[in-house]
């Protein structure tokens, strides 16, 4: 007797990516069940505690590492604004309205890029845990 094994094409993800200026969500199918979407709640105090979109917002640590993002980021950092540490953390907010923006300096704008990279990896890393462990 042999147990059939999903084969790689059939644990391809598709994953649509709203990425807004205030906020942001993510949805993502099977590729052998197009039919069947999952869209992200993310959980919040408002809204029966759910929302299919997050604040467009970021928490970075001083390298820039990823440290929360959405409504979590705005909790942890309001939570840091209290114990006054703000120097060791980077709050990012309205990040795709500066990318299109023609006057930002060239360091800056790499900086920018670099966060929109920090990102794209959680809403990947979401996707693989949300998706049971399946790899794109």
């Amino acid at each position: 007797m042999s147990i059939d094994q999903p084969t790689a094409s059939q644990n391809l993800i598709v994953v649509a990516i709203d990425v807004g200026t205030t906020y942001s969500g993510y949805a993502f199918s099977f590729r052998n069940k197009p039919s069947e979407v999952t869209v992200v709640n993310w959980e919040n105090h408002a809204n029966n505690g759910f929302s299919y979109k997050a604040p467009s917002v970021l928490l970075l640590n001083q390298t820039y590492q990823f440290v929360a993002f959405g409504y979590e980021a705005e909790e942890q950092y309001s939570n840091i604004i209290t114990k006054e540490q703000t120097d060791q953390y980077l709050f990012v907010k309205n990040f795709k309205t500066e990318l299109v923006n023609d006057q930002v300096i060239l360091c800056y704008q790499q900086i920018l890029y670099d966060i929109v990279d920090v990102f794209l990896l959680f809403l990947l890393k979401e996707t693989i845990f949300t998706g049971q462990g399946f790899l794109i």
